[in-house]
């Protein structure tokens, strides 16, 4: 990639975007931040149910056209349960 080709660039930046958007959802949406345990196999257990979480959520979401934070209030407001379906 040469320093004059922006188009790899704004390209390269996106997909770092992208990156950061997954990490701020899922720390501020599934809870990942919240496993206190010690053992490796529970943190990786943890980390993969949040994972699966944020990827339902985004899943609802797209159905709805709404956002993921959209898609959580919803949820809060109506007060009902949401069943995920694989």
């Amino acid at each position: 990639m040469a320093q004059n080709d922006t188009s790899a660039v704004r390209k390269v930046c996106g997909i770092r975007w992208k990156i950061e958007q997954f990490h701020r959802e899922t720390k501020q949406l599934t809870g990942i931040e919240g496993c206190e345990c010690r053992k490796s196999r529970i943190v990786r257990n943890h980390i993969g149910c949040s994972v699966l979480v944020w990827v339902c959520l985004k899943k609802i979401a797209y159905e709805t056209n709404k956002t993921i934070l959209g898609v959580t209030q919803l949820k809060t407001e109506s007060k009902n349960v949401i069943i995920f379906v694989l």
